[in-house]
């Protein structure tokens, strides 16, 4: 990170050298070997420091998911009735995952301090005195995000208690489902359930918006994380959504409370007030609003491509005052920070209807199946879509969407001003993409199939913690590996071979 801009400006000397004719070759060639040489040892390096990092955390992980299972067997009946199944599972699942973050994050943070003071002390030794201007509004927006830092600690650790209070009273909802619907009380511990998500809700509405929030301030962050443990599950069409198509004869039927409602065409199915064109109404309006979010998205790229355009432009103009110069620039830039906020407000906005639209049909599939779905499905797998899969949605799956359509705008607007000014990068730039995108298919079809055998891998396992939590009452107590009244007589010799016999 700070080898590369030193041989760039070694290279900038170079280039005005050549100017006064004062140039050599060789020295200009090792100048570009020298730049080649430090990305390549830069990219190589920080894609070890990932994945070591990762493996560490993930040994960490499992470590924690150990100690967990070990503990639930040692709880007395006190501790056992303060923390219940669906905890022990989100313990596992949730907790030991964010655990297993830890390294990731330890590093990120003091190299990010060595990167700061590095960066400080080459920007004295190239430009002097003149950087403590540029220093100054670092070092006032470093100090802004320390209130924002703790406000959002405070949230978090407030969601995180109401978690466990939902999902306590989850598992002992699940573990009465039987008495629950002998009696009809669906209802009314449904409302339960949804009442605490909403409690719940409040704390992860304002841990979104004081991240929104955040954005307005200037933040230092050297990567982005991709932690690749996101969930997939495959779906059927029917069980989805609950249409089924049948492409031969180009009918569909739409099927609600598991009976045949509509059958024909997709233009008679979408008649109105029906529940398939209810459903496509609502697939249409999310899409709708994710367009909105992507278009946010592309204006302020395009706005922060147009600031670096405008300095590389402003340069070549002979008579520009410093006044146009900057006032330009601060526009542009200040429109850029707009429409981060409101990139940021919105995708927060449809992160947190996505998670309540989620938790709604999730509880009401749950409390309107029938009892052979419990009898047939482990609890665990319940308690993990409850758990680890809401936290993936609420929080993961956001950052992947915006990183999916952040990255891609940002490339495209660097590659266009760079061709703009120098058309011979597409010589290189279209090779590149080529590359990237035959590497990028081969990565997807590999990291689909790991993330689907990481899922089915486990779910046993989770299952087999809630069900040791459960039954732990009734579990014998295992026997001791040396019994001290069973001891032989001293009389026997230490070593030799001993014959059993007429043993019955």
């Amino acid at each position: 990170m700070i080898v590369s801009p030193l041989i760039l400006y070694a290279f900038v000397n170079y280039l005005n050298s050549r100017d006064a004719k004062q140039t050599n070759l060789k020295e200009g060639l090792s100048i570009v070997g020298f730049l080649i040489l430090s990305r390549v040892v830069d990219s190589v390096s920080q894609r070890h420091w990932f994945f070591d990092s990762r493996r560490s955390g993930l040994k960490i992980r499992l470590a924690l998911m150990v100690a967990v299972y070990k503990k639930q067997l040692k709880l007395s009946s006190s501790a056992r009735r303060r923390h219940s199944t669906c905890e022990i599972v989100n313990y596992i699942v949730v907790d030991t995952y964010c655990m297993g973050e830890f390294p990731w994050c330890f590093h990120i943070s003091w190299t990010s301090a060595v990167q700061l003071v590095l960066s400080v002390g080459v920007l004295f030794g190239v430009v002097g005195v003149g950087a403590l201007p540029g220093l100054v509004p670092l070092f006032i927006c470093g100090l802004i995000n320390v209130p924002f830092a703790k406000i959002l600690q405070h949230y978090m650790a407030q969601f995180m208690i109401s978690q466990d209070e939902r999902l306590r009273s989850t598992s002992e909802i699940l573990n009465s489902m039987k008495i629950i619907k002998l009696q009809s009380w669906e209802d009314k511990f449904k409302n339960l359930v949804e009442n605490l998500r909403a409690k719940e809700f409040i704390w992860l509405s304002k841990t979104q918006i004081i991240k929104a929030y955040g954005t307005i301030c200037i933040y230092i962050r050297t990567g982005l994380c991709n932690d690749g443990s996101k969930r997939e599950n495959s779906h059927s069409s029917h069980s989805s959504s609950g249409v089924s198509l049948t492409s031969g004869y180009n009918l569909g039927k739409v099927m609600e409370g598991g009976k045949v409602t509509q059958a024909g065409n997709y233009v008679n199915l979408l008649t109105s007030g029906t529940a398939f064109e209810q459903l496509v109404s609502a697939h249409k309006e999310a899409i709708t609003e994710l367009e909105q979010n992507n278009e946010t998205k592309l204006i302020q790229k395009s706005l922060k491509a147009a600031s670096t355009f405008w300095l590389v432009q402003a340069i070549e103009i002979p008579k520009l005052s410093s006044v146009t110069l900057i006032g330009v620039y601060s526009l542009i830039s200040f429109g850029g920070t707009t429409f981060a906020f409101l990139r940021t407000s919105i995708g927060a906005h449809l992160r947190l209807k996505a998670s309540t639209a989620f938790f709604l049909s999730f509880t009401t599939s749950i409390f309107n199946a029938p009892m052979l779905f419990f009898d047939s499905t482990p609890l665990g797998r319940i308690l993990t879509r409850a758990s680890s899969d809401l936290t993936i949605l609420d929080f993961d799956i956001p950052f992947s969407i915006t990183f999916v359509a952040f990255v891609p705008i940002e490339i495209l607007m660097i590659i266009g001003i760079m061709v703009y000014v120098t058309w011979q990068v597409l010589i290189v730039a279209v090779p590149g993409m080529v590359a990237s995108k035959y590497v990028q298919g081969y990565y997807q079809a590999s990291a689909r199939e790991l993330i689907r055998i990481n899922g089915t891998t486990k779910a046993p396992v989770m299952n087999f913690a809630a069900e040791t939590s459960l039954g732990l009452v009734t579990l014998p107590e295992e026997p001791p590996a040396i019994v001290e009244d069973n001891w032989p007589p001293f009389s026997w010799p230490s070593k030799g071979r001993i014959d059993l016999q007429a043993l019955e």
